[in-house]
Parts: C-alpha cells; structure tokens; sequence
C-alpha cells in the first residue's frame, strides 16, 4: 500500500476545519464487514467518503480479507497484534495522515489504545481529537478496568442508543460530551413487494443470547391454527444442532426451516418476501439485522430489552417482553389473523428506517465532528 503524506497542518487549517473536508481515521477492533461493529464501520466510512471527506480504516483481520470500500482506505493489521502493539502503527498512521478526528468503534473500548491516541496532545498541538463508540451489549464488559478507562479518556462519545448512552455514563463517561446517533441501514437491495409471503424470519448468530429457540418455541405454540404459515430462521454458531434437535422435535417440523447463515442475494430474496420479521434477543445494544427488516418493509416484532426500544419509535417495532415465548406467540397470532395492522407497522418500519439512512446519519456524524473541532 502507497503510503499517504501530507503537509503538516497550521494553526490556519486546523481553524479552517469547519469548512473544509474532514480527514478520519476509524479504527475497528476487527475488519468483518458482515455483521456487528465491522457492519457500522465498514458503511458509515463509506458513507463519510461520499460526502467528500478523507477516511482511512484500521484494525486487525481475522482470516479472509474483507476486502475493499469504495473511496476508503484500509489499513490491515495482522490478527494476532496485542493490542499495545496496535500503538505504533497507529501513531505512525496518524503522523502520515495528519487526522482531525480518530474514532475507535469497538465493543469493548480499548482502553489503553485510547489513552495513548488522546496522549499525543503533550507532543503536538495539532493532534487528533479522540472519538469512541462502544457497541457492548454485555452487561460485564463495562466493569473491565480498560473498558472504563477508554470511555474517560475519549474526548467524545457517540453511542447507538439511550440505553447505552446510560450504561456509559454509569461506567465513568462524561454525561456532556456523550452523544446518540443511531447506526445507520442501506435500503433494500430488490424492490420492495407489497404482498408478502406467508413467512415469519429471524437471523443471527446460534447463540443464546440472541434467542432463536425462543422464536421456535413460539412458533410451535400458533402453528397448529396458522397451517399455511412457516418460520425461517437462519444462522450459526455453536447452538446449531441444539437448535436443529428442537425444530426436529416439534409437531410442526415440516414448517420450520434452518437454512445455516443467509448472506448477500439469497438474504435479499428472504426480506423482501417475507411478511414478519422476529428479534428475540435476550441482550442487545442497536442490532443491524433488525434494521434491516425495517429497510425491507417487515412488520417487526422485538424484545424490549436494552437499545431496541429506540428502534420501536412510532411504532416501528413491537416490542414484546424478553424470554417470554409465550407472549411472543400471542403477538405472532394476532399479526397473522390481522393484515391490516401487520401492514400498519410494515409501513411505520419503512418509514422508520428511511430517517437512518446512511446518508442522514454519516451527516450527524459530520456535525458531530465537526462540532469537537
């Protein structure tokens, strides 16, 4: 890779930041465009870029290189990189770059990267201001030591939802210079169908917490009176067989499909078709996946647990209690028997994730920026 020099910045220029472009560094606790962090990371820098501004992305790679971002540049560090060794590249990268802004996004903040970032201010007085997004949905991870000391250190905070707006603050952020912007959704990728399939989705990672046995109990429980009715649930992970027992055990197996993770195009087809999309998580911070039932126009049922009720706006989501299959079948009855107000929440959650658009949201990062300078 080419490497990037620049003149070093005046005091003139660092004045003059309000009007000209912006240049970003974005570090990613791990380059994995497909989900979580990497999802944020990988589209919001993209998006940034479209506006104009010079953003550069650097973390570590586990495995299979993810690859390129139109008008980004990557910078690739090797995935066994302790995290104290992360701190010269780092600083050498930001030396060449000449940054306004450094933005760490992670789920669990590194600490120590952080403070060396934010200590380059007794070297220079040009140095970068220091952004953190943390994206934990895990109630121990803040109480780690490093964790609390990344969010004291950062000189801004942007977080993705009230909830861990709250869970920030609680751990040692400054109430003052912590500030929400909601991750932002790319429109469906088909056009849009108004009449729907008969199927209810769910996808993510086989694990507990993200409850797909909960959705599969929930299913059995209604299936008997909605025969023409089927679940999809896709995903993996080390539940997988777990998970394949309990839709094999079911009277209503034939109507229950584990289809192992669903990606790119054949994902496209699911959402766009399907009528009812399920996230019934037992911990959650701002989950992609349920943003992108909104894109697609799913009716969108959620568990009202951490950061999803700030995906529930105006009746973007339903919001049902957590670990309670139960309720969640009563809700999925009374979808299925009412059209009308399925349809209702389908266009409330279009509409929802249209006001996320990455474009809207890469601004609000802008002014955001623009704003600590």
């Amino acid at each position: 890779m080419a490497p990037y020099a620049e003149p070093k910045r005046n005091e003139r220029e660092l004045n003059s930041a309000m009007d000209a472009k912006l240049r970003l560094i974005w570090v990613g606790s791990k380059l994995n465009w497909a989900g979580g962090p990497g999802r944020v990371v990988s589209q919001g820098a993209e998006a940034l870029a479209e506006r104009g501004h010079e953003v550069h992305i650097i973390g570590r790679v586990p495995g299979d290189d993810p690859g390129d971002i139109p008008g980004v540049t990557v910078h690739r560090w090797p995935m066994w990189q302790l995290k104290l060794r992360q701190i010269p590249p780092l600083v050498r990268l930001i030396r060449q770059v000449q940054p306004h802004i450094v933005h760490f996004h992670s789920a669990i903040p590194h600490g120590e990267v952080i403070l060396a970032t934010h200590g380059l201010r007794r070297l220079r007085a040009d140095a970068p201001k220091v952004f953190l997004s943390p994206y934990t949905s895990n109630r121990s991870h803040y109480p780690k030591r490093r964790a609390r000391l990344g969010l004291r250190v950062a000189d801004r905070l942007i977080v993705s939802t009230h909830w861990s707006r709250d869970r920030a603050i609680a751990a040692g952020a400054n109430a003052e210079t912590t500030q929400v912007i909601p991750t932002g959704v790319r429109p469906a990728e088909v056009p849009l169908r108004d009449e729907r399939d008969n199927v209810i989705v769910m996808i993510g990672r086989f694990v507990p917490i993200k409850g797909a046995h909960i959705i599969i109990d929930a299913f059995s429980r209604i299936a008997a009176e909605h025969p023409d009715w089927k679940l999809v649930v896709g995903g993996l992970g080390r539940d997988e067989a777990a998970l394949r027992k309990q839709a094999a055990e079911s009277a209503y197996t034939d109507r229950i499909e584990l289809p192992g993770g669903i990606y790119g195009a054949e994902k496209a087809d699911l959402l766009s078709r399907a009528a009812i999309g399920v996230v019934p998580s037992l911990a959650e911070n701002f989950p992609g996946i349920l943003q992108e039932f909104q894109a697609y126009g799913l009716a969108c049922i959620a568990s009202d647990v951490g950061g999803l009720p700030d995906a529930a706006i105006d009746g973007a989501a339903r919001l049902v209690p957590p670990n309670d299959p139960a309720a969640l079948a009563r809700t999925l009855d009374e979808w299925i028997r009412d059209p009308i107000t399925r349809t209702q929440f389908r266009r409330q959650a279009l509409a929802f994730a249209t006001q996320l658009s990455w474009p809207n949201i890469a601004e609000r990062f802008e002014t955001a920026y623009r704003s600590a300078l």
